[in-house]
């Protein structure tokens, strides 16, 4: 029998209690969000530990689920993403790929795509070594991090209405804050989104890509496991560069 045969036939064996075992496992680090560690999977299971790292270490095998750069926890892997939606990333123009792949190269930051639809966010390219964050997977703006502030800036519009954003954020389940429109209102002269001490994974910078009528239509972000590093400044300068070649790729 071959290794595939002999893989196979463990699985039939085992019944299906190996695979509900796995599917649940999956849902664990699809609710609980990239970080998601073996413990954590195995206390929320009320799984044997043994078992646990066996199933964790089969689905990182077969790219069910990866681990994090930092080796901090897991998230869910390549199978997964393409299950769950088109790869919008190989139907993207190559000039696209390529200024990503070279920002990827250069900048030790999760670099991610999104496009704006209607106020919902969606990933059009993800970094795949730096997974997004379960808090920005919402599809909805949450507030401080970089994606939202850039979501609530088009909400409130330019001049900033302060009646425009407060619809906009109860809309979205948002608890308002003085911060909240301190950052939202310095944002269009300042033309980016900066955000600091958030969850782990949502400290980062977000450029705007504005349409041809001056609305939001995407934004390039750099999201940092660890928090801005000292030299954000330089970082800023690099992402701003690539956000104007990617505009007219994008918009």
């Amino acid at each position: 029998m071959t290794s595939e045969g002999r893989r196979h036939g463990d699985l039939r064996a085992k019944q299906p209690k190996a695979i509900r075992s796995a599917l649940a496992v999956l849902e664990v680090v699809a609710r609980r969000g990239p970080g998601t560690t073996a413990k954590d999977i195995c206390d929320e299971l009320s799984m044997p530990r043994a078992t646990t790292y066996r199933i964790v270490n089969l689905l990182e095998q077969e790219e069910y689920l990866i681990r994090l750069p930092d080796l901090r926890g897991f998230a869910l892997g390549r199978k997964v993403r393409e299950m769950t939606g088109p790869n919008v990333a190989t139907r993207m123009p190559r000039a696209v790929r390529d200024e990503l792949a070279s920002l990827r190269r250069t900048v030790r930051a999760g670099i991610h795509v999104f496009r704006l639809e209607q106020q919902h966010i969606a990933a059009l390219d993800e970094d795949e070594d730096f997974p997004m964050p379960a808090q920005l997977r919402t599809g909805r703006p949450t507030g401080l991090d970089p994606v939202g502030l850039l979501v609530l800036h088009s909400i409130a519009g330019s001049p900033p209405a302060k009646d425009r954003l407060a619809a906009g954020i109860a809309e979205a389940g948002i608890p308002p804050s003085t911060a909240m429109w301190e950052r939202v209102s310095t944002l269009g002269a300042a033309g980016f989104a900066v955000s600091t001490g958030q969850p782990a994974g949502c400290d980062g910078i977000a450029i705007p890509i504005y349409g041809p009528n001056d609305e939001l239509e995407a934004g390039l972000v750099a999201l940092f496991p660890h928090g801005l590093p000292p030299q954000h400044e330089d970082i800023l300068g690099t992402l701003r560069e690539a956000g104007q070649r990617l505009t007219p790729l994008l918009t």
